[in-house]
């Protein structure tokens, strides 16, 4: 088992790297928006989730949960990085379906990158969901675990 300096580092580390794949995606769907007349709605929702990272997610699981004690409970972590993690599939999901050009509008490599970094983000909040059932099981089990570590 890892000190938890080292489990602390890593969860930075991966929180930085969801934000960082945020800000992409935030791009890549802003770009597709606007170059398409249509907006369609898979892009725009790539665009919600990204931001649902950046604006709802980070924050509380960073800062909130560190001075606000309601929010450092394993339950609310928990249905964070559960909602987040259901929120990433269905938006690569929905990228990954207009890959083939089916939705009328022209290939473009970015739909390829829109998809790869949604399955990167995915596959983060698989390891922070992980980690956030960890620490409800710990807490619930009477371990007395503080906050959930994400």
């Amino acid at each position: 088992m890892a000190p938890s300096g080292t489990n602390n580092i890593v969860n930075l580390v991966v929180r930085g790297l969801q934000g960082f794949f945020a800000i992409i995606v935030l791009g890549i769907s802003a770009g597709l928006i606007a170059d398409f007349a249509g907006s369609p709605s898979q892009y725009g929702y790539n665009l919600f989730v990204s931001l649902w990272t950046l604006v709802i997610v980070i924050p509380v699981s960073l800062i909130a949960a560190r001075f606000i004690q309601f929010l450092a409970a394993p339950i609310v972590a928990l249905v964070l990085e559960a909602l987040s993690w259901v929120f990433w599939l269905a938006a690569w999901a929905c990228a990954a379906a207009s890959l083939h050009g089916r939705d009328g509008y022209v290939r473009r490599p970015t739909k390829g990158a829109l998809v790869a970094f949604g399955v990167l983000e995915w596959l983060l909040f698989c390891y922070t969901l992980y980690v956030a059932v960890m620490a409800f099981l710990d807490h619930s089990r009477g371990g007395g675990g503080k906050g959930s570590g994400v």
